[in-house]
């Protein structure tokens, strides 16, 4: 088993006492008993090895955890499954509007594309994070009766964001279908391994903020203006050509601007992404994934006293 996050004590906090009024003893007095003090544990990284192993041993505990959340969210129901689709449809609608009424710049060609799988993907990828950083703090009770590693919560968070995003996909294709029959191509295919970057990339910073959830409180109330001045310095509401020089200087530091790049050449263009997008994409979300992985698994086992 792994550890279950806190070191135990037993301290005596009386003598043993024989009797008392009532014909009690100091084992059925609460305050005379032996006495469990609970304490932080240094931080440090479990046994790898064996980490692993207990995370697939326990990948039922996966998915049945995220099955009974989806039914709470009702994504089993038609109605459910409807506004999952809608609500990023709507956002897209606002940009759109913003785009073409308040702005009057011309449409180009794919744009809508481009924006509708951006708002898809972006919501996907902001979901993982978010759900993610309160999965620890609103797993309280869970972590304190149970032993298992606790890189499991955010797992399933990410589990339960994936199944969320499955709806939009077709409604992507039959836009695509509908706006860029004759411009796809094979290349269409390899959004897939793109969305793989994403995810991993999402998973390590939801790693990063999960754990900061438990140490500073507030931090869940600033994420999502950061999530949102995410969207507004990738290339999601606009193709990169269109940006400023001074965007475009962001979006060369920018971890997740290559990759929804990346996305769009790929759904919208149907064109391979160079190999130098391939090569920072892939630095990035292995970076992310393995410092995030590595930051909870080194604090979990203080999450107990700090929850």
């Amino acid at each position: 088993m792994v550890a279950v996050g806190f070191r135990v004590r037993e301290v005596a906090l009386a003598a043993p006492v024989t009797a008392v009024e009532g014909g009690l003893d100091s084992s059925d007095d609460q305050y005379l008993g032996e006495h469990h003090v609970y304490t932080p544990h240094r931080a440090g990284l479990p046994p790898l090895g064996r980490y692993v192993r207990e995370l697939w041993k326990r990948r039922q505990f996966v998915v049945e955890l995220a099955r009974a959340e989806l039914k709470a969210q009702n994504w089993d129901t038609v109605f459910g499954q409807v506004w999952l689709v809608l609500n990023p449809l709507f956002n897209a609608g606002v940009y759109l509007l913003l785009r073409v009424v308040l702005s009057n710049a011309p449409l180009k060609h794919g744009y809508l594309v481009h924006l509708i799988g951006g708002i898809f993907v972006y919501t996907y990828v902001t979901s993982v994070i978010s759900q993610a950083t309160g999965s620890v703090v609103g797993g309280g009770r869970l972590i304190m009766n149970t032993a298992f590693p606790r890189l499991l919560l955010p797992v399933t968070q990410i589990v339960i964001a994936f199944f969320r995003f499955l709806p939009t996909l077709p409604v992507l294709a039959l836009l695509i279908l509908l706006t860029l029959r004759g411009d796809v191509g094979w290349p269409i295919v390899l959004a897939v391994p793109v969305f793989i970057l994403m995810t991993l990339t999402a998973a390590g910073l939801g790693f990063i903020s999960a754990a900061l959830q438990v140490y500073f409180r507030d931090w869940r109330q600033l994420l999502p203006y950061l999530l949102r001045l995410m969207l507004y310095l990738s290339p999601v509401l606009y193709f990169p050509s269109e940006a400023s020089h001074a965007i475009r200087r962001i979006l060369r530091v920018n971890p997740l601007a290559g990759m929804f790049d990346a996305w769009s050449t790929c759904i919208v263009r149907s064109e391979v992404p160079g190999w130098h997008v391939w090569a920072e994409s892939l630095f990035w979300s292995l970076g992310f994934f393995l410092v995030g992985s590595l930051m909870f698994m080194s604090r979990e086992r203080d999450f107990a006293v700090r929850i």
